[in-house]
């Protein structure tokens, strides 16, 4: 049976390389060229037009390194949650800064800051 659209598997693992891709800064270009591949062919996998083989799929995460099964999904529902949030330059960037702080006790204070935003601007 062929499918004329791509398989919904195959579109969550595409959104989660470029998640991934994107949290980690590097471009379609740059991801090509570390797997030997053109920008093209990674715009075509991260958007599930095409499939990706599973040596290539290795090639991918060793390139970004993050382990294989963080691009196909096999962690909770939970991480791919957090996948979709973190898909936007604003939400990495956030998560780029938050990793640099060392100190628990800033990044709990930090959390319940952006926590409390939401409530402060509502009231403006």
């Amino acid at each position: 049976m062929k499918r004329s659209s791509p398989h919904p598997f195959d579109v969550s693992v595409g959104q989660r390389l470029r998640a991934v891709r994107r949290l980690k800064e590097v471009s379609q270009a740059d991801l090509g060229d570390a797997v030997g591949l053109t920008f093209q062919q990674i715009q075509k996998y991260e958007q599930g037009q095409n499939r990706i083989s599973a040596s290539m799929l290795f090639e991918l995460a060793k390139a970004l390194e993050v382990s294989m099964s963080q691009l196909l999904g096999e962690a909770a529902e939970v991480q791919n949650e957090t996948m979709r949030l973190v898909d936007g330059a604003e939400a990495a960037a956030l998560l780029r800064a938050f990793q640099r702080i060392s100190s628990p006790r800033v990044r709990r204070e930090i959390i319940h800051f952006v926590e409390a935003v939401p409530d402060i601007w509502s009231l403006e």
